[in-house]
């Protein structure tokens, strides 16, 4: 875990994390199926695309490409297809979906300042 953590920001697979761990695929295999119930490879797409989400969700827009090697994707292609399999929804939609729930939040303390809220 300490690997993929440490280096989830560069481009690698499963061979990096074993070389790094000194122990058989299969063990690591093994070790991670009975701790955390996935597969090495699902764990490392799944912390890769919650870094992509994290970016995603702050205010600054960061083009597709810078995102995608950032986050440990070979190209913007692969980082879309592992979010959406990940999430079942797209980069683009997930950005999309926190904008507006950003926008609705912001209204709501709007209308909380002015006294206006909506009753019952």
């Amino acid at each position: 875990l300490h690997f993929i953590h440490d280096h989830i920001q560069e481009c690698f697979g499963i061979d990096e994390v074993v070389r790094a761990t000194a122990i058989s695929r299969r063990q690591l295999e093994t070790r991670f199926r009975d701790a955390l119930g996935c597969s090495p490879h699902d764990y490392l797409c799944r912390k890769r695309v919650e870094r992509v989400k994290h970016f995603l969700s702050v205010p600054e827009r960061i083009k597709f490409h810078k995102l995608s090697r950032d986050c440990g994707f070979p190209n913007v292609e692969r980082m879309r297809l592992v979010f959406k399999r990940v999430t079942g929804m797209t980069p683009v939609e997930f950005r999309q979906r926190q904008m507006a729930q950003a926008n609705a939040a912001g209204e709501q303390q709007f209308h909380r300042t002015l006294g206006c809220e909506a009753t019952e």
